[in-house]
């Protein structure tokens, strides 16, 4: 949760996700899809994540899912 090294581990495989689909050949409009698809994901993941570290049930109450609605509606 909000560690350094944690987002630098995050920033590697974006960049290998990246490297890996132009070394295949992966379309730009699909690589977009497939970046934002892996990012929603890491988040949805965080927020559970969070929530069972805070023994927190409620997946709805969470701030970051309400942000990450928002990003993706924009």
């Amino acid at each position: 949760m909000g560690k350094v090294t944690n987002s630098i581990v995050g920033a590697l495989v974006m960049a290998s996700l990246i490297n890996g689909m132009n070394l295949i050949g992966v379309g730009i409009s699909f690589q977009y899809i497939i970046r934002g698809a892996v990012l929603i994901a890491a988040v949805v993941f965080d927020i559970k994540q969070e929530a069972k570290h805070l023994k927190n049930p409620s997946f709805i109450d969470n701030p970051h899912l309400w942000g990450l609605l928002f990003l993706i509606l924009i």
